[in-house]
């Protein structure tokens, strides 16, 4: 099922945010993983991800990972009906930074 992946203004926000304060090779880093989420998420996102505890319909999703880098993530909710995914958070895990 083809989906139309969509990025809420704060998750959007994040994501300039640490585009803009990342070094050619984090930024390099940081799009490889953003282009395989937005790519993968765009083909059957209900059946990808892995269901957040207690929050349903909310999915997490990660890039794969890449050893030396910090991983790539977003929560994303999907929307059958419309075959919408909306991608609500970003994450991106490294040393002494939460989320």
């Amino acid at each position: 099922m083809r989906c139309t992946v969509t990025w809420d203004d704060d998750a959007q926000a994040e994501l300039m945010e640490r585009w803009l304060l990342s070094s050619s090779d984090e930024r390099s880093h940081l799009s490889r993983g953003i282009n395989h989420i937005d790519a993968a998420l765009r083909e059957n996102a209900h059946q990808k991800g892995a269901v957040l505890r207690g929050n349903e319909p909310l999915r997490f999703y990660s890039a794969p990972v890449i050893p030396g880098r910090p991983p790539i993530g977003v929560v994303y909710q999907f929307v059958l009906d419309d075959r919408l995914v909306k991608v609500l958070q970003l994450w991106v895990l490294s040393e002494g930074r939460s989320p």
